[in-house]
């Protein structure tokens, strides 16, 4: 292997082979992962176009065995020229695990008759093409991924070997740590109770009103605003209890409890409620600033577009131009070679009586 470059911690490095003028692109790189973390966001296919920036859309065709499937890739248009045809693959992909806690991962391109080749795309093909995901310490993998792809149609072979696609495992990095986030949020969802006696007291819960709330919050039909209600049900009837007069001692000192509890999950219920609220404003902020930047950017793409579109009609109508100019030139040309021709004529006539002339005059000088 020959090195290429080093870019956002992943090494490149290529591999020339006989026979064909697309070199073989490898990529290395350390994610901090399981390798059965990076496995999983790999090996789920449609989820491809989310770290590799040359797939448009990835889905599955046919699940051979619990190892292999059959996966339809529709490529983004290389250099995303518009002049250029939308490319597609038709891949087989298959996986194996050895001992080591190792996963290899193999992909190749096939014909299917189920997946057949469409007229506004050309088919590429994909030589060689697979992932390494090596276990390296705790919660932490070495992925090499290695390519060899053609294009085909027009585009000459340089261009698969200037595309970078090994480096599409910087990208892979942020995706495998978003799903490990989002698998976290899953498995540790905000609730008023939770099973670890920090996070409790965190909350400021108390252990005496955790037992009866914890079965309400365990109810999957339980809403936030029915705990609310609860609380308040409880509240009234405890300030009803309160007001009546009560003798014995220890009742006061449990009645003085429930109304401590009873405040102190109030206490909880306010403390979420901002919570939830500043959670609920964060993320109406980032979805207002996701659309503003998609609004932005179909603005500057529909900008381009245009700015496209002029250019070409400028350019259209300069070799307009230039060809009618042409045309009158090749006219004046002609105009030009025809009366030069016919000044010719009229002067050789000319001299021709010229010498007639003098050769007339010759003979009557020597007759006198």
């Amino acid at each position: 292997w020959e090195f290429v470059a080093n870019q956002y911690d992943v090494t490149i490095s290529k591999q020339s082979n006989a026979g064909t003028n697309i070199n073989c692109m490898k990529g290395a790189g350390q994610i901090q992962a399981s390798p059965h973390e990076v496995f999983e966001v790999i090996w789920d296919i449609p989820r491809r176009k989310q770290w590799d920036k040359f797939v448009e859309k990835a889905s599955v065709i046919r699940q051979y065995d619990e190892n292999t499937k059959l996966a339809h890739i529709i490529l983004t248009k290389p250099l995303n020229s518009r002049i250029v045809s939308n490319r597609d693959l038709c891949v087989v992909s298959s996986y194996q695990t050895l001992a080591d806690g190792t996963y290899v991962i193999i992909v190749s391109s096939v014909q299917d008759d189920s997946v057949p080749p469409r007229d506004d795309f050309i088919r590429a093909e994909l030589e060689t093409s697979g992932f390494i995901i090596e276990p390296n310490g705790d919660n932490s993998c070495w992925i090499t991924y290695i390519i060899q792809m053609k294009y085909k149609g027009w585009l000459p072979d340089l261009l698969s070997n200037v595309l970078y696609q090994p480096l599409r495992i910087s990208t892979l990095r942020y995706c495998v740590s978003d799903a490990k986030k989002l698998s976290h949020s899953r498995n540790n969802s905000f609730s008023l109770y939770t099973d670890s006696p920090q996070r409790r007291k965190q909350l400021g819960i108390s252990s005496a009103s955790e037992s009866e709330f914890f079965d309400a919050e365990e109810d999957s039909e339980c809403d936030f605003h029915e705990v609310e209600e609860f609380c308040d049900s409880i509240d009234d009837i405890s300030q009803v209890v309160g007001n009546e007069t009560v003798d014995d001692a220890d009742l006061q000192i449990c009645m003085k409890l429930v109304h401590d509890e009873i405040a102190d999950i109030k206490e909880n219920v306010v403390k979420t409620s901002v919570k939830i609220t500043e959670l609920s404003k964060t993320l109406q902020s980032e979805q207002d600033t996701w659309q503003k930047r998609e609004t932005e950017k179909n603005e500057t793409q529909i900008a381009t577009d245009m700015r496209i579109q002029e250019l070409l009609s400028e350019y259209l109508n300069k070799v307009n131009e230039i060809q009618l100019r042409q045309k009158q030139t090749d006219a004046e040309i002609q105009e030009y070679k025809e009366q030069m021709n016919e000044r010719m004529e009229r002067t050789k006539k000319s001299l021709l009586l010229c010498l007639s002339h003098v050769r007339d005059s010759g003979k009557y000088h020597v007759y006198w």
